[in-house]
């Protein structure tokens, strides 16, 4: 849980939820190719798309 809470933090909500409380119904299926990429680009967003110059 602890990785899931990080990635919450830092990336925002897993898809198919709205809010980091949210019950999430799939959690424990099978992840298709494209809910993968969409969860790496969410997380590569949060980082890389924030201006971080002094």
């Amino acid at each position: 849980r602890q990785d899931l809470a990080t990635y919450v933090h830092y990336a925002g909500p897993v898809r198919g939820t709205a809010t980091a409380t949210q019950h999430w119904a799939g959690w424990d299926q099978p992840a298709s190719r494209a809910w993968f990429a969409f969860a790496q680009w969410q997380a590569l967003d949060s980082y890389f798309g924030v201006d971080r110059v002094p």
